[in-house]
């Protein structure tokens, strides 16, 4: 178990893109997607989660794929979350079964809110949630600041994308679409090396 962790984590980059040619692969793992939409020419944001989950979720990596896609090629997925390619960039968690949205993506700065994040899943608060159950121990969490990056663009940056969230109406309680990346699985029926009991 020790070597395939350590070639895992040796050959496997640590957030992957995810495109149509290689999605059926990727769901063959069988872990959640943790993925992040783009615009393609935004490669900002997809640096910034990949430093956020170097920092915060590498221990996570057995449990999720941290994955980021282009936005436009995906646009299908972002509008069973409610979203559009003009809030790029979305994170959201792909359980196979709902889509979990991460309420604003600028929060990526928080310390420990991604982390947090895929670990609600495990829990099983996401699922909670949209079954109804209602948590205060986060209420006005988010009235503090956000911290900004030393610099000065990426400042910017996180100000415009504050004041446009500001700006736009957010629908806290509304449930998770189902799951869009399920549809990749593989047939069931077709010959694979991962059922023995086929040949």
């Amino acid at each position: 178990a020790v070597v395939s962790t350590q070639s895992t984590g040796n050959c496997v980059p640590l957030v992957r893109e995810i495109t149509f040619e290689n999605g059926e692969e990727l769901t063959e793992e069988g872990l959640p997607f943790v993925i992040l939409f783009h615009d393609p020419e935004d490669q900002d944001s997809v640096k910034l989660f990949t430093q956020k989950v170097s920092e915060q979720c590498q221990d996570q990596r057995n449990g999720v794929n941290f994955l980021h896609a282009d936005g436009f090629k995906f646009a299908h997925p972002l509008s069973h979350l409610g979203k559009r390619t003009g809030d790029l960039p979305v994170l959201a968690i792909d359980s196979f079964k709902h889509m979990y949205l991460f309420p604003q993506f600028e929060n990526i700065h928080r310390p420990g809110r991604l982390r947090r994040f895929v670990e609600d899943l495990h829990s099983g608060r996401l699922h909670r949630e949209f079954h109804g159950e209602v948590f205060n121990d986060r209420k006005n969490e988010d009235s503090e600041p956000i911290p900004l990056p030393k610099d000065p663009k990426l400042a910017a940056k996180v100000i415009a994308e504050q004041q446009k969230l500001d700006r736009q109406k957010k629908d806290a309680g509304t449930a998770p679409p189902e799951s869009v990346f399920r549809k990749l699985e593989p047939n069931k029926n077709r010959y694979s090396i991962l059922e023995k009991d086929e040949l």
